[in-house]
């Protein structure tokens, strides 16, 4: 016997449900700090680069200046004197040299800090109208006004004092910015190492919560598998059981047909006399209900036999090149007398030429006789049953069923191909069968490598159609 399948339970207590969103926030908190450390330590970076591009320039910018006040102050002198290689161009030159040169400390990078300093900036404006007036100066003495020339170095060695001054303070400022930026370093670098220890913890933290969710991922796998093992041994087992089931149906169907029919064989020689009348005319009523029944219950065995060799895989074709009509014709006549018998209009609806069709006549019939009858039992008095064949354009054939029956609802539609399951339950039992005619048709011809639909609305009739593949349709001269 089976044993019955019980799935395991994968894990999904709420505890494991809070550790995955703790997890997540774990994850989120460490991505940011992560980001501020990288952001602190570039400002970090660019802060002490800043501040020492900003004390290089400060003192070199006062540097520079007071040198460049000596340098022209000297070349002056040089010129005066007549030194050699000495031309007014070169005392021209070093003045706009030093003119540039106080232009940069009053609109220069680093003018915003020499006027952040009143000492300074008192400096600056002494120096600046007696280096502009020395433009005038200086023209005429270029031009021999010796005079103008000894003006400009008297005031010049009168602004060394100031020079003198003014490179201190820049000194004195260049230092105190650079113990400034020292001290916000400094707070920035513990700022970094705070960033860098909690990271760290963070990175710690994660590592530990990872390593929980992998062993968590691990035993959920590992459940899984165990899962899949189970379902993968019930289904073996499921498709022992079916194959089991079908194996004892076709053997017990096989032992209630043979003495069945040795009971319908005498039951018909008494109704037709043959050794004699039976005697009282109600025993020849019996004989009659008896052969009925047995007829009836002898179908029903058929359908359960021929359902479990599809199933088992013993049905084999026997396969034949079949006149169609002839085929159609045939299932006719053995269905005719119940349509005629329950007020049913059976008709054809058949192209002049129709062709062979490669399949299994028995099968073929089989399939035929189940829709037609379907179509009879469910069409009440004075409805219609009509079998159509054509040729479909891409070579196959249809053969098509349809009547003016109850049909079907869309949820009866569905359930009709399952085993032993009837469309409308109630008419089912009433007109009798066992509700195998659509599962076999189906199985049939799928055994021909074709399929079957079914269109139905209810209280507007059903078509079911059959439809064989072109490789089993033989055309004739004359089909088109």
């Amino acid at each position: 016997m089976p044993r019955r399948f019980k799935p395991r339970e994968l894990s999904t207590h709420p505890d494991a449900l809070a550790g995955a969103g703790r997890r997540f926030v774990l994850v989120l908190v460490g991505t940011v700090v992560a980001l501020s450390v990288v952001l602190t330590s570039y400002f970090y970076i660019q802060q002490r680069e800043n501040s020492s591009f900003s004390f290089q320039n400060v003192v070199w910018d006062g540097v520079q200046f007071r040198n460049e006040h000596q340098v022209f102050r000297v070349t002056l002198l040089e010129r005066m004197a007549e030194a050699p290689g000495i031309s007014s161009d070169d005392v021209q030159r070093r003045y706009d040299i030093l003119f540039s040169r106080l232009h940069l400390m009053r609109d220069g990078q680093t003018a915003g800090i020499y006027r952040s300093d009143p000492e300074l900036q008192v400096l600056l404006q002494r120096i600046e109208p007696m280096i502009r007036g020395w433009d005038r100066l200086l023209t005429a003495f270029l031009a021999g006004d010796r005079s103008a020339g000894l003006t400009i170095v008297e005031q010049s060695r009168g602004l060394d004092a100031d020079f003198s001054t003014f490179t201190a303070g820049v000194n004195t400022i260049g230092v105190k910015r650079m113990e400034l930026s020292r001290e916000r370093l400094g707070s920035l670098n513990s700022v970094l190492i705070g960033a860098a220890v909690v990271t760290w913890l963070l990175v710690i933290g994660f590592a530990v919560a990872l390593m929980r969710q992998l062993r968590a991922t691990e035993r959920t796998h590992a459940e899984m598998q165990a899962m899949t093992a189970d379902l993968e041994q019930a289904r073996r087992e499921a498709e022992e059981a079916s194959r089991a089931k079908s194996n004892f149906l076709a053997a017990m169907s096989h032992e209630l047909r043979t003495p069945l029919n040795a009971v319908l064989g005498f039951a018909d020689i008494m109704r037709q006399g043959l050794f004699g009348p039976v005697g009282h005319p109600r025993y020849a009523e019996y004989v009659d209900g008896i052969v009925k029944s047995g007829q009836h219950l002898l179908s029903l065995i058929n359908d359960v036999l021929d359902m479990s060799r599809v199933e088992a895989g013993k049905l084999e074709l026997s396969e034949d090149e079949l006149d169609l009509r002839k085929s159609i014709d045939e299932a006719f006549d053995l269905v005719i007398v119940t349509a005629d018998g329950k007020g049913v209009s059976l008709t054809r609806a058949l192209p002049a030429i129709l062709p062979q069709l490669h399949a299994d006549p028995r099968l073929l019939r089989q399939m035929l006789l189940n829709l037609l009858s379907n179509a009879i039992k469910f069409t009440p008095e004075g409805g219609s049953v009509e079998v159509a064949a054509a040729i479909l354009t891409d070579g196959g054939l249809a053969i098509r069923v349809r009547d003016s029956g109850v049909g079907m609802t869309d949820h009866q539609l569905k359930r009709v191909f399952e085993p032993f399951s009837q469309g409308d339950s109630q008419r089912a039992r009433e007109a009798g069968g066992s509700g195998l005619g659509l599962p076999i048709t189906r199985r049939l011809i799928e055994l021909h490598d074709g399929q079957i639909h079914l269109s139905s609305r209810k209280s507007a009739g059903t078509t079911a159609t059959l439809i064989f593949p072109a490789s089993r349709v033989r055309l004739m001269a004359g089909v088109a």
